[in-house]
């Protein structure tokens, strides 16, 4: 499959990319145009990516490898503060923001398929919706 398109919201793109030798996360404010430089927001060695910006362009969840499994972790938008949200033993991915920023959608195998999950932004509340 495609790798997920860049998330833009508020004159910023969050992006993954391997331009260091890593995939890590990247914040690009697009207001700048041609003079825009990336802000490189990841530097673990474990692969950082599928970012997804709130709505209010404060936070962005994106998945990590750097447990050892695939797992959503949230930061500010300038790299601090990076959490872990969830900790199964399948791969999640695909982190969504719901509208009002209280919610995270995603996608995990933890149960052996894939299927649809839905937590609260702090990462409790995991409930199975497929």
């Amino acid at each position: 499959t495609p790798p997920p398109a860049p998330v833009r919201l508020q004159g910023h793109v969050a992006f993954d990319s391997d331009r260091n030798g890593n995939t890590d996360v990247y914040l690009l404010d697009a207001t700048q145009g041609a003079n825009a430089k990336p802000v490189q927001l990841t530097t673990n060695a474990g692969i950082d990516f599928a970012p997804s910006l709130s709505a209010d362009g404060k936070r962005i969840a994106f998945v990590s490898e750097r447990g050892g499994n695939l797992d959503i972790y949230v930061m500010n938008t300038n790299g601090s503060d990076q959490e872990r949200l969830t900790n199964s033993s399948g791969a999640d991915l695909t982190p969504r923001w719901s509208p009002d920023g209280k919610k995270i959608v995603f996608s995990s195998t933890r149960d052996g398929n894939p299927e649809i999950y839905v937590m609260d932004a702090d990462g409790s509340n995991q409930k199975r919706l497929t």
